[in-house]
């Protein structure tokens, strides 16, 4: 398998960052166009390039996401490729259904080509297929039941179908669903006449139902690594729809292709921030003026772990004020150990214990200059630090930071993480006593407030 994909043991839960906004789904698709958009000797090997399958019920609006989808694409300068469905193929379209198991194989002959060549494809960026192999899958469930074909047969069928997309050619798939009643309605709400035809019908629909909700199932089980993903477009517009698909079509190509987070996280913050509220802590710490006697650190049990030089560019959160608040989000650059972090922190919630959510991302220094150009630099502050840890009951711990600014002077940090369930107030002020500090030496603010008054 191509090294630059990655795969995953179980399909992508991504429900919880979505829906995207525009703003979020132009710095995903920036990014994956990047990484996709490569130079290519004639001579060399083929890169994987993104397939995409959608599958599923009549009128559930498969073919308009797919055409809306690829609008958004070119937009973001992709160059795309919808291959014609199996059906509109010359060597079946007029075919007799005589044979069913040579028409049947006809069709899957034209799908697998799609497979087997489209996603490595020099001309495309992404290339999207609509009835692909997971509906062929329904067309031997469904004849079988009919029994035009044996039940050995279609089990032989589909286990040869699994067997080829276990081989991770197909980046992902979007079955799209919907109700009996919103694909009736769709295709006879404003028809003259409501007389059904013989295919579009309750009782075919509802039966097409039920064979694709095995199928989805089906997938689910004999290839675990394709990312799936149901949508019931029951209640949706098309637009709806198809911001539900690109809900998970970038996030899941980005990470298939191994797209650094860093390359798109910081051009969007609302995907900084709303991964930083799904935290399982937020921060809890006191700030304290001056430093303790260290051999009264270490005879609490303190235990140094890290003596480091840290760099911290405050980078302005906000593109539209230039002024800065230090109680709101905090945006900066850590440089330490040859690392740069870009780190977030939410808005804080106590001016004195901070309880801010965080979340950083490793950066490459190519990209820092970049992202600069997007947030002001505010200050930078020089430090070492000399890092403590100290275990706790139930599994917890504390930190303590020693922390002499070139900037602003000395100053003491104790950190814990805290939960909805969970707070720590009265354990810091009581380590903070313990390390000899007095109420008055409790400094209400943080650097960045600091550096912004001094």
């Amino acid at each position: 398998m191509n090294s630059e994909i990655s795969t995953t043991t179980k399909p992508f839960d991504l429900t919880r960052l979505g829906p995207f906004t525009e703003d979020e789904m132009t710095a995903m698709a920036e990014a994956l166009f990047r990484k996709l958009d490569i130079s290519l000797k004639s001579s060399g090997p083929a890169p994987k390039r993104p397939l995409i399958n959608y599958f599923g019920l009549q009128k559930s609006y498969k073919t308009a996401v797919t055409t809306e989808a690829e609008k958004i694409f070119r937009r973001n300068k992709f160059k795309t490729y919808c291959p014609p469905e199996s059906a509109e193929h010359e060597d079946i379209r007029d075919d007799s259904l005589e044979n069913l198991i040579l028409y049947q194989a006809k069709h899957v002959n034209v799908v697998t080509d799609q497979y087997l060549n489209q996603g490595t494809n020099r001309n495309h960026h992404i290339t999207q297929v609509s009835r692909n192999l997971p509906d062929m899958i329904y067309w031997y469930i469904r004849w079988g039941r009919k029994g035009l074909m044996s039940q050995k047969y279609v089990a032989t069928a589909k286990s040869w179908i699994y067997g080829l997309l276990e081989q991770d050619l197909l980046d992902m798939s979007l079955f799209l669903t919907c109700s009996v009643d919103a694909a009736m309605q769709r295709e006879y709400g404003q028809s003259p006449t409501q007389k059904r035809g013989s295919s579009m019908n309750e009782k075919n629909i509802t039966e097409a139902l039920d064979i694709y909700e095995i199928v989805f199932k089906e997938l689910r089980d004999n290839v675990p690594n394709m990312p799936i993903f149901r949508i019931d477009t029951s209640e949706m517009t098309v637009r709806q729809a198809t911001e539900e698909a690109l809900r998970y079509i970038f996030p899941t190509l980005c990470v298939r292709y191994n797209v650094p987070d860093y390359t798109f996280m910081p051009y969007a913050l609302s995907l900084v921030q709303k991964q930083a509220t799904y935290s399982d802590y937020f921060e809890e710490q006191l700030k304290l003026l001056g430093h303790p006697d260290m051999e009264r650190i270490i005879k609490a049990g303190w235990v140094l772990t890290k003596d480091n030089l840290q760099k911290d560019v405050y980078l302005n959160p906000s593109l539209d004020s230039v002024s800065v608040n230090p109680w709101g989000e905090i945006l900066r650059f850590r440089y330490e150990n040859g690392l740069i972090k870009f780190m977030y922190k939410g808005a804080s919630r106590d001016q004195l214990l901070s309880h801010r959510h965080p979340y950083s991302l490793i950066v490459e220094e190519s990209e820092v200059e970049n992202i600069l150009k997007r947030y002001d630099a505010v200050t930078i502050l020089h430090k070492r630090r000399l890092n403590f840890k100290r275990e706790a009951p139930g599994g917890n711990f504390f930190t303590l930071h020693i922390d002499y600014i070139n900037e602003l002077g000395n100053f003491t940090e104790i950190r814990s993480r805290g939960t909805l369930d969970k707070e720590h107030t009265k354990e810091l002020l009581a380590l903070a006593e313990e390390l000899g500090f007095q109420t008055s030496s409790l400094v209400n603010g943080n650097y960045l407030s600091l550096a912004l008054h001094r």
